[in-house]
């Protein structure tokens, strides 16, 4: 919350509406709201309309940053106003670049690119040439679904990661011992990471060396598992990151295993 706090005052994005664009932007940065069926607003970025070289000499880097921070922010009132509007929460948004008329012509050579992206190669008259690229076989099917009920049976903890939160876990071994993990959420993503105290007095992450890079990944459906060897012995902190989230707390299922090698 501090970071966010920070960070807005920086950009001073509570003064955003009364903020003038300059003329530039407003004439040729293309950009404006649908929305969805349920009602949620829909930001549509026309970034393969813009001409981003001109658009560089014309005016600052910062005001274009400003002007894309300011249709967030006009988004997010939408949601605002629907909430009361609707007295239903609204707390979802969309954003949809598109890419037309960006094209790859002046970094490929045409004659070895496949008709079917905008070249000229046709592979024994495939315009996908499937020799050169795997294109999937389509939707796959449900025999292969994992059930969310059954994926994860056996767990060790239960707990649940507030929003803005951080789970931490904090282990201590001897030299060259395999940490081993298995977690999965109710709903949506969290973050992961693990990170050594050398001096063991450690008062925060920051301080620390992470040896597992923070890993933020979607386990409502299908739980993530891994592990890591520590070959130095001390403590080490296992963080489970619901920070990021304003209003969604994770139900967390985990298992920590640890095996002296």
């Amino acid at each position: 919350m501090k970071k966010h706090v920070v960070f807005r005052k920086a950009w001073d994005l509570d003064n955003l509406p009364n903020w003038k664009a300059p003329e530039i932007l407003e004439k040729y940065c293309g950009y404006g709201f649908l929305s969805d069926k349920d009602g949620f607003p829909i930001l549509m970025s026309l970034l393969g309309n813009m001409d981003v070289e001109g658009m560089l000499k014309s005016v600052q880097s910062s005001d274009y940053i400003k002007y894309s921070l300011a249709a967030i922010e006009r988004g997010i009132r939408l949601c605002s106003d629907k909430s009361k509007e609707t007295g239903h929460a609204f707390e979802q948004m969309m954003i949809v670049f598109d890419l037309d008329h960006i094209t790859l012509k002046q970094y490929v050579e045409l004659d070895s690119w496949p008709v079917h992206w905008g070249g000229k190669l046709c592979e024994n008259g495939d315009p996908k040439c499937p020799s050169k690229i795997r294109y999937g076989l389509g939707p796959i099917p449900d025999t292969y679904y994992i059930d969310p009920d059954d994926a994860m049976p056996d767990y060790d903890q239960l707990t649940t990661v507030y929003a803005g939160e951080k789970h931490l876990i904090e282990i201590k071994v001897e030299a060259n011992t395999r940490i081993s993990w298995q977690y999965m959420t109710s709903e949506e993503d969290i973050g992961f990471g693990i990170h050594f105290d050398k001096t063991s007095k450690a008062n925060n992450l920051i301080e620390m060396e992470t040896v597992f890079p923070y890993i933020r990944l979607e386990c409502s459906q299908v739980p993530i598992s891994g592990s890591i060897l520590c070959e130095k012995a001390g403590r080490y902190i296992i963080e489970f990151d619901n920070y990021y989230s304003w209003f969604s707390a994770k139900q967390l299922r985990y298992n920590i295993e640890i095996d002296q090698l």
